[in-house]
């Protein structure tokens, strides 16, 4: 657990992959144009409070 907990606040990769869209289309409410890239930070979903 102290392995998983501790990779999960300092992530090897902070950035997923990144993706371009291959239509346009919405997300939370913003327009994602066509070839758009787009990365996804792991490491701020991982520290999300709410979550």
């Amino acid at each position: 657990m102290v392995i998983k907990g501790t990779l999960r606040l300092h992530p090897p990769g902070p950035l997923l992959a990144p993706r371009e869209s291959r239509e346009q289309c919405q997300i939370a409410g913003y327009t994602i144009p066509v070839n758009t890239v787009t990365l996804v930070n792991a490491w701020t979903i991982e520290t999300d409070p709410e979550y």
